[in-house]
């Protein structure tokens, strides 16, 4: 059985967005954002997954470093967003950076067990299914963007595109 699988990055030609926070509590900071996602994103606990934490107190400043990511089903395709954290906060003050970077892709699978099968689905997806993944690539952006929009707004970050 094969399996045809479509990736579309939903911040093309810009591969992600970069948020940049200076100031006080910069892991607590980052914190309240992750426990804000399920609720922006509008997705269950299994929708939501923090894949990295690490945490290296043994210099000055302490650096940390987070991954959560965001998943959304729609239909065939998969609407999945990628966050990363880095930073560092001093040890005796709590005041430091860290940099928020935003990745948005929507994978499509489709599995086949003959060739007319795969055929006939790229028929589909050229006459109705390419339109479909079009406007999820389109919400994608646009969950990316208002999410930037509010946490820039809110604990006054600096946007940046990259």
């Amino acid at each position: 059985m094969g399996k045809l699988v479509i990736v579309d990055d939903c911040l093309a030609p810009a591969r992600f967005i970069y948020l940049d926070y200076s100031g006080p509590d910069p892991f607590g900071i980052s914190k309240k954002i992750a426990g804000m996602l399920k609720r922006f994103f509008g997705v269950s606990s299994a929708g939501i997954s923090e894949t990295n934490f690490n945490w290296d107190n043994s210099g000055d400043p302490i650096t940390f470093y987070f991954t959560w990511w965001v998943q959304r089903s729609y239909g065939s395709s998969l609407m999945r967003i990628d966050i990363k954290v880095q930073g560092a906060r001093g040890k005796t003050k709590n005041v430091g950076n860290f940099t928020m970077e935003l990745r948005g892709k929507i994978v499509t699978k489709f599995g086949y067990k003959t060739s007319l099968l795969k055929s006939l689905w790229w028929i589909y997806a050229y006459l109705f299914y390419n339109r479909r993944r079009r406007n999820y690539v389109d919400i994608c952006r646009d969950y990316l963007q208002r999410f930037r929009r509010e946490i820039a707004d809110h604990y006054n970050l600096k946007a940046r595109e990259g």
